[in-house]
Formats: structure tokens, C-alpha cells, sequence
């Protein structure tokens, strides 16, 4: 029991180093996620110090990500750095600027969609469902659009 608890000491000091070291803020959440499970099994401690550096760290990933125009990554992170931290605003405000995107994408597949430009509908779904949370009335819908327009593409409908 005594050489886990040391295990575990060590665990948390050498990935808050490897955190505070890190080169990306994806490796610095990752670090700090780290640390934050081994002080849990050790006396959670550093608790408070490590949920405010892992939420940090994955906003900051996740406004890069948004940066990057990679919308799924971003909301992936706020919705991670949510979990550990509710109500932080930085991680709310980023999904918040998801979701938004999101909206105009699914009106973009929409029109696509009207316009019988099926792989551009398709593409344009899919990516909205990857942004949204799985229970957003939104993502139903554009799951909807993608499978129709996979179906359209499949039969021929699509004009070239």
C-alpha cells in the first residue's frame, strides 16, 4: 500500500512537470489529466491547482483547434474542460462558438441539400454531427440530411 502511495506521489510530480513542459496545449491537458488521476488516488491534494491548469489547458487546445477551423476538436475540448469545471466561461463561451458554426454549416447542408448537390450535403451533415452533442435536436437533423443524401448520391440522383 505504502509503494502504490509513493507510485502515485511520483505519478503526479512527473506529469505536472511533463504539463508545465509541454510544447501544445492538447499535451499540457493530457499532462494535467494525468496528474489529476494520480492525485486522486493519492489524497487529491493538488485537486483545485490541477482542475484550474487542465481546464485552462484544454480551452486553450480547443480555441486553437477552432483557430484551425477544426470545430469537432474544439467542441471536444470545451466539453472536456466542462467536465472537469462546469461552469467555466472560457470552455462555454468556445462551445457556445461551436454550436454557432454548427447552426451555419446545417443551413449550409441544407441548401446543398435543395440544390441536389448531395456530397457536399452529405460532407457538410456530417461534420455538424461531430460538433453538436448527440441529444441537440440539430444533430438529429443532420443526420437526417447526411443519410438522405448518401441515399440520393447512391441511386443517382445527384446531378453532375
Amino acid at each position: 500500500k505504502a509503494s502504490e502511495y509513493v507510485t502515485n506521489i511520483q505519478l503526479v510530480a512527473s506529469a505536472m512537470a511533463d504539463a508545465e513542459t509541454a510544447n501544445s496545449p492538447i499535451k499540457k491537458a493530457r499532462a494535467w489529466q494525468k496528474a489529476y488521476n494520480g492525485d486522486r488516488k493519492v489524497d487529491g491534494h493538488f485537486g483545485s491547482v490541477i482542475v484550474g491548469r487542465l481546464t485552462e489547458a484544454y480551452v486553450a487546445a480547443g480555441k486553437q483547434a477552432f483557430d484551425s477551423h477544426r470545430y469537432a476538436k474544439a467542441a471536444e475540448a470545451a466539453r472536456e474542460a466542462m467536465n472537469y469545471d462546469p461552469v467555466n466561461q472560457g470552455a462555454m463561451d468556445l462551445e457556445e462558438k461551436c454550436i454557432s458554426k454548427a447552426a451555419g454549416m446545417l443551413e449550409q447542408a441544407r441548401d446543398h441539400y435543395k440544390k441536389r448537390n448531395f456530397a457536399s450535403a452529405r460532407d457538410q451533415a456530417r461534420q455538424v454531427t461531430q460538433i453538436l452533442p448527440a441529444l441537440d435536436p440539430r444533430a438529429a437533423e443532420a443526420r437526417e440530411i447526411a443519410k438522405k443524401a448518401t441515399e440520393a448520391s447512391v441511386s443517382g440522383d445527384e446531378e453532375d
